[in-house]
């Protein structure tokens, strides 16, 4: 099987963790001449979906996700993680675990 970029994944179990994602993916940008790339708050809801829901089903409220978020540098309100929480079913990429 091929995969982009005619990767095959037949022999291959690498795995990578969303941080160095994150991380290489900066670095990438960075060696391109090109500036670190942002989310619009919708899109960004969006991709930390998968969390929020995790984070509901162990009970937190919205509140405690956005304080949550807060004391890491994002601040986006519980209204708008409500508002931009996106379900499970409309997600376009839900990745193993």
């Amino acid at each position: 099987m091929q995969t982009p970029g005619n990767v095959s994944q037949m022999a291959d179990s690498r795995t990578f963790t969303a941080d160095q994602a994150a991380q290489i993916t900066t670095v990438l940008r960075k060696a391109a001449g090109l500036e670190p790339q942002e989310f619009a708050l919708h899109d960004f809801i969006g991709m930390i979906s998968d969390e929020i829901e995790l984070l509901r089903n162990a009970g937190k409220s919205d509140d405690e996700i956005a304080s949550l978020l807060a004391a890491n540098g994002v601040t986006i309100s519980a209204e708008e993680l409500r508002e931009g929480y996106v379900p499970p079913e409309e997600r376009t990429f839900a990745p193993d675990g």
